[in-house]
């Protein structure tokens, strides 16, 4: 089987990394619980192209570089990766595809046949939609927290799990779309 995994919050801690640098830059006290929309500039309601800005500074910061994974994802990746391929699936910029790639490399080497970069919220090029990735390689099941991610790749026939998240609680959604609260869940649900 082929399984598609978004890269941020679903391997990589980057929300409260991201709050940390913000919150310090901006003497701020803003914490995950709050974030209902993973779109921060809707829910600080500044404009986007502002909170663009913050997260390319945010790139250069020793905050990105010390993303970790999220609990559960280094030892998830391991078992699923023993019978079947993994594709990471991420909306990140190719700006940072090469920082991207280096921090894949260190917490799950030689895990993913391949990354692909979907470039939303980009000041640099086109975006694509994940659900073109899940039908072109074939994607079986994404594992995914966004909202508007999941019901993309699910109106293409691909099946998603959904990390629970406090951005994506309030939603609902169509039976190709399995909430799911842990790494546990994930692998439980996938065997």
């Amino acid at each position: 089987m082929t399984i598609g995994l978004d890269l941020d919050e679903v391997l990589a801690d980057f929300i409260n990394n991201f709050l940390a640098y913000y919150n310090d830059m901006n003497k701020t006290s803003f914490k995950q619980e709050e974030i209902y929309d993973y779109n921060v500039f809707r829910v600080w309601k500044l404009p986007k192209e502002k909170i663009m800005k913050s997260i390319y500074d945010f790139y250069k910061t020793p905050y990105f570089e010390n993303i970790k994974p999220i609990s559960g994802a280094v030892e998830g990746v391991e078992i699923l990766s023993e019978k079947h391929e993994l594709k990471i699936i991420t909306s990140r910029q190719n700006d940072i595809k090469q920082k991207t790639i280096k921090w894949i490399e260190k917490y799950f080497p030689n895990k993913f046949s391949q990354t692909y970069f979907t470039n939303h919220f980009s000041f640099n090029g086109s975006s694509s939609k994940k659900s073109e990735i899940c039908l072109s390689e074939n994607v079986d099941i994404m594992i995914e927290d966004s909202p508007e991610h999941a019901i993309d790749c699910a109106s293409v026939s691909t099946k998603v799990m959904l990390l629970n998240r406090p951005w994506n609680k309030s939603n609902k959604f169509s039976k190709n779309i399995l909430r799911v609260q842990s790494w546990e869940e994930i692998i439980k649900n996938i065997k």
